[in-house]
C-alpha cells in the first residue's frame, strides 16, 4: 500500500492517500481528474488490484495449497483480529486501515460460506 502511495504521487512529499488508492481513483484539487491522473489512476487500480488478489489468497491458501475451510475461516479472523489491534502507525503515513477492510471482507465470506455449508 505505501509503496503505491508514494509511486503514483505527484509530489515528493505529499504521498496519495490510502482512500484515494483504495478506491482506485485520485482526485485533484478542484474535483476533476487531469490526463495525467486519470492514466496514473489507471496504473495505480491494477497494481492495487493484484495486491489485493494476493493478499487474498495468502489468507485463503496460506502456506499450504491443500489447507481446509475451516483453517481458511481461522486464518481470516486471525488477519481481522491483528488489523484491528494492532494500533501500528507510519511517520509520514498514520494508521493504514484498508487491510482491516480486506481482511473483514474475507472473514464474511468464510464466515458465510462456514454457516451454509
Amino acid at each position: 500500500m505505501i509503496d503505491t502511495m508514494v509511486q503514483h504521487s505527484f509530489h515528493p512529499t505529499s504521498f496519495v492517500s490510502e482512500v484515494e488508492v483504495f478506491a482506485g481513483s485520485l482526485v485533484g484539487r478542484d474535483g476533476a481528474q487531469t490526463k495525467r491522473q486519470r492514466e496514473s489512476s489507471k496504473g495505480m487500480k491494477d497494481k492495487h488490484d493484484r495486491d489485493v488478489t494476493y493478499t487474498v489468497q495468502c489468507i485463503l491458501q496460506g502456506e499450504e495449497e491443500d489447507s481446509s475451510k475451516a483453517e481458511a475461516l481461522e486464518r481470516s479472523m486471525a488477519c481481522l483480529y491483528v488489523g484491528v489491534h494492532e494500533r501500528r502507525t507510519r511517520p509520514r503515513f498514520g494508521r493504514l486501515v484498508s487491510f482491516i477492510w480486506v481482511a473483514a471482507a474475507v472473514c464474511l465470506k468464510e464466515v458465510e460460506k462456514f454457516v451454509n455449508a
